[in-house]
């Protein structure tokens, strides 16, 4: 049966509409899928133009995407790459290779187990990255769809080893001048007794000595505050340079001398051979061992000696510092050169803040030496300080 004119007129109307809105249709996908490819190229140069390394990871942890930040940073291909596989390249700690980061309280697995961010700094540690390691604070957070189902996750990660760094040596700047204005004033104590005691003040001299007391007495309390605070972020870098050893230890007995009078102790320096050169700081060294003379001292009986002795070999210069007083257990020693707060709660034979001890530490290491105790409860404590590349002048 043939279809009436009007029906095909009709159905071509028809048949045009259609065509012509599935071509729009169409033409909106390509312009859709243009823009989408367009915006997502724009976002992934956004991403690889960012300073930090960035890594997003799926619901199973796996990589799907890296910026050019993480690629260098990592030195591998680490698209498609699992964590697992990850973690075979590169090792987390919570310090400086001591204590691992378990896999379940990394940031990532944290965040898209708790379903929050997480953030942490940890040290890094892998054949891709400079020895000994690097310091990186990593950031992590879920990725959810609309329906608030877990997609997976993003990692962001910062290198803080230089800022660390440079922190940590204005810290021991800070520390080191606080402990000597600290020594200052602990002197200062010690003449405002004796003359308390035994000079023949009026009411008006007794008055400002008391006062001036007091006032010691606060600076010596903030000056405490101080160096714990200082106490968790110290390091020193610093060049060293040729230093005649004997000039350094005779100076420091020096300043020591007041506090070994007042306690009836002498200071004996045993110097086996003259003019000795060590690699160091002066004032650095100076500091060091005024130090510990004056852990020496106080640690020490009335009427009894501190030694202090020189020995030197073809690469090394090695001081010893020994006194007769109270002693330490083992267990006491171990902690000797850790934290200042478990110095200062478990040595008996120290009546300081233990910080002094900690900071020499620090400071002779930074100067390539090394420091170590010996000692034994009721026969006294010996510290030795090595120091490196010594030389022997003639003349």
């Amino acid at each position: 049966m043939d279809t009436p004119q009007s029906d095909r007129v009709a159905f071509d109307e028809m048949a045009q509409c259609l065509r012509t809105r599935n071509q729009r249709y169409l033409d909106f996908l390509k312009e859709s899928g243009d823009s989408a490819d367009m915006r997502s190229k724009v976002l992934a140069k956004i991403i690889d133009c960012a300073g930090d390394g960035v890594i997003v990871m799926d619901e199973k942890l796996t990589i799907v995407l890296a910026n050019l930040a993480a690629a260098n940073i990592s030195g591998l291909q680490i698209e498609d790459m699992s964590r697992n596989e990850l973690r075979r390249h590169y090792k987390f700690y919570l310090d400086e290779g001591k204590t691992p980061l378990p896999y379940d309280e990394e940031p990532i697995v944290v965040a898209t187990r708790e379903r929050r961010p997480y953030e942490l700094i940890a040290f890094a540690v892998s054949e891709h990255l400079p020895a000994p390691g690097r310091w990186v604070r990593v950031h992590a957070a879920p990725i959810f769809d609309e329906r608030n189902e877990l997609l997976g996750g993003i990692s962001t990660f910062t290198d803080l080893t230089e800022r660390l760094k440079l922190q940590k040596q204005r810290d021991c700047l800070a520390a080191l001048i606080t402990h000597d204005i600290k020594n200052h004033f602990a002197a200062e104590q010690l003449f405002l007794k004796e003359l308390e005691e035994k000079g023949n003040l009026d009411a008006g001299d007794r008055k400002i000595a008391t006062e001036l007391n007091a006032a010691s007495e606060n600076f010596m309390r903030v000056a405490d505050s101080l160096l714990e605070m200082f106490g968790a972020h110290l390091i020193v870098d610093q060049a060293p340079k040729p230093v005649e050893l004997n000039f350094i230890l005779a100076k420091a007995v020096e300043l020591s001398a007041l506090e070994a009078t007042s306690r009836q102790v002498k200071i004996e320096m045993q110097a086996n051979v003259e003019n000795v050169l060590v690699l160091g700081s002066p004032d650095v060294l100076c500091h060091v061992f005024h130090n510990l003379i004056l852990n020496a001292v106080t640690a020490s009986p009335a009427k009894s000696s501190v030694a202090i002795k020189t020995f030197v070999t073809a690469q090394f210069v090695t001081v010893q510092i020994k006194d007769v007083g109270v002693g330490m257990t083992e267990s006491e020693v171990s902690s000797l050169f850790s934290t200042p707060s478990i110095a200062i709660k478990k040595s008996k034979s120290l009546t300081s803040s233990g910080f002094g001890l900690y900071l020499s530490h620090m400071l002779i290491e930074g100067q390539g030496g090394s420091m170590n105790c010996t000692s034994e409860p009721g026969r006294g404590t010996i510290l030795t300080v090595v120091l490196p590349a010594p030389q022997t002048l003639k003349g």
